[in-house]
Parts: C-alpha cells; sequence; structure tokens
C-alpha cells in the first residue's frame, strides 16, 4: 500500500518527465499503476476545475505520445535497424538539428554515446563525411575571404545553399573554429586589423621583382583530388629564379600546410 504522500511525489515525477523505468526502479510500482494514479488524479481535479483546459491538454498530449514512444519500443524496430546504419543516422540529424544534443539523440535511437563518439572521432578509415568535410572547409574559407571576413556562419551557410551545398550553420561555425575564422563586424574593422597587422601584413605589397634569390619566397596552395581523395598542394616559390624551393602535401588544408612546407 501508498500513502497519498508516496501516491503524489510518484505522481509527480511522472508529470515531470521523468520515464517510468526510474520511478519503477525507485518505488517499486507497476506502469499500469501509475497511469490509473494519473487518470483518477486528472478526473478528481477536472470534477474540482481547478486544472485549466490548456494544461488539461498539454498532459494529454504528452500521455498521448509517451503511448507511441512506448508502442514502438515494444514493436523492437530499432533491434531490426542494423548499428551501422543508426550511427549514420545519428551522425546525420546531430549535424543538421542543433535542438538536438547528443544525448537525446543517442537515447531515442537505442544508441551508447561512447559508441557514437568512437564512431565520429575514431575511425581509422576516411570515411566519405571526412572526404567531404575537407572540401567543404576550403569552399568555407573562400567565401570567408571573398566577404573581406565580414560573414558569419549563416551567411556562408546561405552562400552555400545558393550553389547547391546543402549543410547546417552548426557545421560551418565548427569549421571556421578549426580554421581560426572569425567574423569581424564593420565598425570593428580597424581595430581588428591592428590587431592583426603583423601577422598579416602584406610585405610584397604586389612588387614582384627581386634583385637577388632568396629574396622574396611566395607560396600557395592547390587542391586536386587522387582515386576520388581530396589533396592539399602547398608550393613555395623563389620570385627571382622563379623555381619551387620547397613543397608539401597534405590531405588537410590548414595553416601548418604552409608553415611546415
Amino acid at each position: 500500500m501508498y500513502s497519498e504522500e508516496e501516491k503524489q511525489e510518484i505522481i509527480s515525477a511522472y508529470q515531470l518527465g521523468q520515464p517510468l523505468t526510474d520511478i519503477r526502479g525507485k518505488f517499486g510500482v507497476a506502469p499500469s499503476t501509475i497511469y490509473r494514479w494519473v487518470k483518477d488524479k486528472k478526473e478528481y481535479i477536472a470534477e474540482e476545475n481547478m486544472l485549466p483546459m490548456d494544461i488539461r491538454n498539454l498532459l494529454f498530449q504528452k500521455e498521448r505520445l509517451e503511448h507511441i514512444l512506448q508502442i514502438i519500443r515494444l514493436s523492437n524496430l530499432l533491434a531490426e535497424v542494423p548499428l551501422r546504419r543508426r550511427l549514420d543516422i545519428l551522425e546525420d540529424l546531430h549535424e543538421r538539428f542543433e535542438q538536438y544534443n547528443v544525448h537525446e539523440l543517442c537515447e531515442a535511437l537505442g544508441v551508447s554515446r561512447g559508441t557514437f563518439y568512437n564512431h565520429i572521432f575514431r575511425r581509422a578509415d576516411r570515411t566519405k563525411y571526412q572526404e567531404e568535410q575537407q572540401v567543404l572547409m576550403v569552399q568555407v574559407q573562400q567565401i570567408f575571404y571573398d566577404s573581406k571576413q565580414r560573414f558569419g556562419a549563416e551567411k556562408i551557410r546561405v552562400i552555400l545553399s545558393e550553389n547547391g551545398i546543402h549543410v547546417g550553420k552548426k557545421r560551418i561555425r565548427q569549421i571556421m573554429q578549426e580554421l581560426g575564422l572569425e567574423s569581424v563586424r564593420e565598425n570593428a574593422k580597424k581595430a581588428y586589423m591592428k590587431r592583426q597587422e603583423y601577422h598579416r601584413r602584406n610585405l610584397v605589397n604586389q612588387e614582384f621583382k627581386t634583385q637577388r634569390p632568396n629574396e622574396i619566397w611566395v607560396s600557395d596552395i592547390t587542391y586536386f583530388k587522387i582515386k576520388e581523395h581530396p589533396v592539399f598542394l602547398c608550393v613555395i616559390l623563389d620570385l627571382f629564379s622563379r623555381r619551387v624551393v620547397g613543397y608539401r602535401v597534405s590531405r588537410k588544408s590548414s595553416t601548418q600546410l604552409v608553415t611546415f612546407t
């Protein structure tokens, strides 16, 4: 037997969204009993006219959705979907929808967070997602500098979408952070450029004539594919002799590719 206080505590836990398995484990009460108590409580409150219509509707919708979820789980549909397929779906949802966190997505698809993180960060092979990521990094960087460093993640997303490349703002923001791209507001442009003057000043200033070898070196990065895999080539050229003095090949475009060449 449960006291009225215990019943109220159980009903409150259910209405606050605690999983039935947790409530059952804590209080040892069957789900059918909880549903009956909640129903009796609703009928009692309704009779006393103490519960507004909109709250009653919300509780009804909540109970209906819980029943739908229980039916899906009882049908065992998720178990029939291979784990690899669920991981791919989870990865896609995580990239496109910012409102759902990893915990919610993993719980909904029946995948542990550890398995998901291992799928994302510890795969030995280069996946299609990683290959596309490298190409996308180049495109994001190009649009950013074409905008004179003014565009943020949302505007870059719009431009990519206009060119048939559909990707979420969250993913673009992560790429910008990885590349160190920070949007500069127009009214803060001068202050920003002053801070970056030493690091990004144009020492050549369009004067490409030199008097002696090794006076001025310039570099450039070229992107191409080898067997459908993206490859980035950084070349350093001596302006006097017009000869290549160094080069480096990488599968990732980054500042390290230039500085380590």
